[in-house]
């Protein structure tokens, strides 16, 4: 069928920790592995963490995998930048992942595509499940916090998986009781999440880092169609760690969290109530409502 990192008291916000034990890469019972459906029981962490593997997170919601299309053309061109091929038409990747939901029984969920290149065997693609970390609602009233941390993405628009760095930042913000990580740069400069990009406002103002120093999100790109189309004055520009004390508010972008209130970084505090800032969450949870109706497929943020 398939073919350092500063510390600050934690925030009253953040009720919960997110990453509390070592998690299972593979969940539930059925994954695909170069196009055939496997148990999960035979799934080995090395087919990812041995050689080099490109992948890609998608979600599904009522079992449609939300911008399927955005995602698969972002997987196609990171490894592309990696110099190296996929060996499944886009339509057929499409076809592959749209089974799992049913094969599973799970409606709702994180995807995770690996294309994994490794000399010492044959190339591997994979499939399947992963855990997932959506904020509840109190987060999205109250917002979250993150902590600044030293880590520079030499070549950030290709997803690379880096399973010893994926550790490194989990423990911190187990240790640190956050929902997330700023990531900077050694001149300084805030680049984007470890797992998220991230938006902040000034006045009327949206800023967001330039495209070049981040990882292009499919959330993002929406973000930025939907400030377009709403006439929200928006700038990608370089934003360095001595600005954050100037800004409103911050929100970051992704797969899982959607579009997210950051109530405070380090030691800054922002609106999480702050007008633009509600008006992009609500316009943004519309735009999905739209995509499911339309097959979970790309769709125009002003139709």
């Amino acid at each position: 069928m398939v073919a350092h990192q500063p510390r600050t008291k934690n925030d009253e916000t953040v009720t919960i920790p997110i990453f509390k034990v070592p998690m299972k890469e593979c969940l539930h019972r059925k994954f695909i592995l170069d196009g055939e459906i496997v148990d999960c029981e035979r799934f080995n962490p090395s087919l990812i963490n041995k050689g080099t593997s490109i992948y890609e997170v998608v979600r599904t919601i009522n079992g449609k995998v939300l911008f399927a299309r955005d995602h698969l053309l972002r997987l196609e061109q990171s490894a592309r930048l990696a110099g190296q091929d996929i060996w499944h038409t886009l339509d057929s990747l499409q076809v592959m992942i749209s089974h799992l939901p049913a094969l599973n029984g799970i409606m709702d969920g994180n995807i995770k595509l690996v294309y994994n290149y490794n000399p010492d065997r044959h190339n591997t693609f994979l499939a399947y499940f992963v855990t997932h970390h959506y904020p509840d609602n109190e987060q999205y009233k109250k917002g979250v916090s993150l902590h600044t941390y030293c880590f520079t993405r030499t070549d950030p628009h290709k997803k690379v998986w880096r399973p010893e760095h994926r550790a490194l930042v989990r423990k911190y913000i187990t240790e640190h009781n956050l929902y997330e990580v700023l990531l900077t740069d050694e001149l300084n400069r805030v680049t984007e999440a470890s797992k998220a990009n991230i938006f902040f406002i000034s006045g009327d103002e949206v800023l967001t880092p330039p495209l070049e120093l981040v990882l292009p999100g499919i959330t993002r790109k929406y973000i930025l169609e939907i400030c377009n189309n709403l006439g929200i004055p928006l700038k990608e520009e370089v934003i360095y760690l001595d600005q954050l004390t100037s800004f409103d508010a911050a929100f970051i972008t992704g797969t899982s969290p959607k579009v997210l209130p950051v109530a405070r970084l380090n030691d800054c505090s922002f609106n999480v109530n702050q007008r633009i800032l509600r008006r992009l969450m609500n316009e943004y949870d519309m735009l999905i409502e739209r995509a499911l109706k339309s097959h979970g497929g790309s769709v125009r943020t002003g139709s």
